[in-house]
């Protein structure tokens, strides 16, 4: 494992990003018990103003620009799917919230990196 503010982590890539705080733990989880350093970088905004996180691009997975191959195929089969589908009246609500209050329901989901072989660098954003 590599710590945050080692000399390697400057060389972090994104792999993914997670619209969900459950998606971005459950993709480092997998990352990290393969011995891969993963850290979600927008974790804590996500937490606290998660309706930014969508205009924040997600929370990216970042790794190890040297393990970033092996993490892109770690997480080629990862889908997150919710235990079951909502209540029609749960999605009434939520829509009614929506118009009423203009607040959206919390994303959520992970999608992987697009072009493996051209991974993000994590200043650069997507």
């Amino acid at each position: 494992m590599t710590p945050i503010d080692s000399p390697e982590s400057a060389n972090l890539v994104a792999v993914g990003h997670a619209y969900g705080q459950m998606e971005a733990q459950m993709a480092c989880a997998m990352l990290e018990s393969a011995g891969i350093f993963a850290h979600p970088q927008t974790r804590q905004t996500a937490s606290v103003a998660w309706h930014y996180t969508v205009a924040l691009g997600g929370i990216a997975i970042l790794v190890p620009r040297s393990r970033a191959r092996d993490a892109l195929a770690i997480l080629a089969g990862f889908k997150p799917e919710p235990s079951r589908p909502l209540p029609f009246w749960l999605l009434l609500l939520g829509v009614l919230t929506l118009l009423w209050f203009a607040i959206p329901l919390p994303p959520s989901g992970y999608f992987a990196a697009r072009h493996p072989d051209r991974v993000a660098t994590s200043g650069s954003g997507r």
